[in-house]
């Protein structure tokens, strides 16, 4: 029986980011790889607007041809990091468990971001992480 995870999805392409609340059919670890189209998956764990939360991404996606920006990470006015292709943010439990982000948690992480330009794609600003 499949485990439904609730979290939010940001799939870069040609126009640009939408992110989108989503949820996630999984089986196990390897449908991870699936839904961000990757051969290696790494898992960062960043604040958003008080909530602790997992971000899969791409752990190769910076040395793929033409992958655009999901995230910037900006900590005032730099830029500390930039995670590229499809991202998946979800939460894990006490045990370390993925688990599923509640409506409320969605609303709030989405709140944390905007959308901006850069290099005439539409990309998501995650800011001051």
């Amino acid at each position: 029986m499949a485990n439904i995870i609730k979290g939010i999805l940001i799939t870069p392409n040609e126009k640009g980011t939408e992110p989108k609340i989503y949820n996630f059919e999984c089986n196990n670890y390897q449908d991870f790889y699936t839904l961000l189209d990757c051969d290696t998956f790494d898992i960062q764990n960043r604040n958003f607007n008080g909530i602790n939360a997992d971000i899969y991404c791409d752990d190769e996606g910076l040395f793929k041809d033409n992958n655009q920006p999901s995230i910037i990470t900006m900590q005032g006015e730099d830029v500390v990091e930039v995670i590229v292709g499809s991202v998946f943010i979800c939460k894990h439990d006490e045990e370390g468990e993925t688990i599923s982000l509640t409506d409320e948690e969605c609303e709030k992480i989405l709140a944390t971001v905007r959308t901006v330009g850069l290099a005439d794609k539409k990309t998501v600003l995650v800011a001051n992480l």
